[in-house]
């Protein structure tokens, strides 16, 4: 079954990605909905697993740690060994973000650390799961230059049709 938003649950999207701490009250004003309409629709995306939590966005940068993006690549490219790798990943505190890809790595991982010695025992641990690493490129990250969680323009008319069923 897909989800099929409407323009108002977009709307409400783009809301609280623009500032997650507004008050239902706020939103349903934004919205022209009344109090309870609004926080039926916040809801039943939360039910969803659309809006699957609210948190602040931390300038890493600005506290002074270390930051990686780490291409992992595997072995193989096994389900299991996927599977088994992200289960390390999801594990580890250091990693911040980890998305599965292609190209030349199955993983690209944000990592944080207090430092860059931080970063080898994670990258040595990393290496040392098993049979299932063949290799870890690193990027370090000087800045962030933009960071946005607001949908493009351009993906709204996609959205007001539907979600992908992935999603569900």
């Amino acid at each position: 079954m897909r989800n099929n938003l409407d323009e108002l649950d977009i709307r409400l999207i783009e809301a609280l990605l623009a500032d997650a701490r507004r008050t239902n009250r706020d939103l349903s004003q934004v919205l022209g909905l009344s109090e309870s309409a609004c926080l039926a629709r916040t809801r039943a995306l939360e039910a969803k697993g659309l809006i699957q939590g609210y948190r602040a966005v931390i300038a890493f940068e600005k506290i002074g740690v270390f930051q990686v993006w780490a291409d992992i690549t595997l072995v193989d490219e096994r389900p299991s060994t996927i599977a088994a790798f992200e289960e390390i990943a999801v594990s580890e505190s250091e990693i911040v973000a980890a998305h599965v890809i292609g190209e030349h790595a199955q993983f690209k991982l944000h990592v944080v650390t207090a430092d860059f010695e931080c970063w080898q025992a994670l990258s040595e641990r990393l290496l040392g799961c098993g049979d299932l690493v063949r290799s870890i490129r690193r990027t370090l990250i000087f800045r962030r230059s933009r960071t946005s969680d607001l949908f493009p323009r351009s993906v709204l008319p996609l959205l007001l049709r539907t979600i992908d069923p992935v999603l569900e």
